[in-house]
């Protein structure tokens, strides 16, 4: 089973966007009515999708079942960063919750729940989705894929939550969480998530 996130093709993608950009910006410079706006505007989308370009990152898990291995590779532009971890080192995997201000929407509606995978190891905590899901079904099925492969127990509540997202160093989003799911104000979600620390 292998799970993929941001396809190598979205680079290229933003790097055709920033050469044509460039193009168009170089046209409107050096045409005689040249709009000052178009050639600013044109440098400015050349510079946001080329650096998009460059931080844009893939991410791919491979389950070998053959050899019980779970192989991790993130792949930005020049760094690759590989891991692998044995299935026997899985003890659990948690469905996380977070919350996510979506200022477009209305104000009582900004907070939107997301959910991602993690895995927790012996010795370490693995993020396996980094784009969260919209839908909490799609992280739960996809949990119970993996389950059937690992053959550990699934852990979904807001307190696992919680104290994932702390250890893997996101305070701000656990105190989100305290806030919109268990009700706290701002300092007791604060004094909560610190008694947890």
């Amino acid at each position: 089973m292998t799970i993929r996130e941001n396809a190598n093709w979205l680079r290229s993608i933003f790097w055709c966007c920033a050469l044509g950009l460039a193009l168009l910006a170089i046209q409107n410079a050096v045409s005689s009515d040249h709009d000052t706006g178009k050639v600013i505007g044109s440098i400015l989308g050349t510079l946001l999708f080329g650096f998009s370009g460059f931080v844009f990152k893939t991410h791919k898990v491979v389950f070998d079942l053959d050899r019980r291995t779970i192989s991790l590779t993130h792949k930005g532009f020049r760094h690759t960063a590989q891991q692998t971890i044995p299935f026997a080192d899985v003890e659990h995997i948690v469905i996380v919750k977070t919350f996510h201000y979506e200022e477009d929407l209305l104000p009582a509606n900004r907070w939107q729940e997301r959910w991602y995978l993690a895995l927790q190891c012996r010795n370490e905590i693995v993020t396996l989705t980094h784009n969260p899901s919209v839908r909490k079904e799609e992280a739960s099925l996809l949990a119970e894929k993996l389950q059937l492969i690992l053959g550990v127990e699934i852990l979904d509540s807001d307190q696992e939550s919680l104290a994932m997202l702390l250890k893997t160093g996101k305070k701000a989003e656990a105190i989100a969480l305290a806030i919109r799911s268990l009700g706290m104000t701002v300092t007791e979600a604060s004094q909560h998530v610190e008694s947890l620390r």
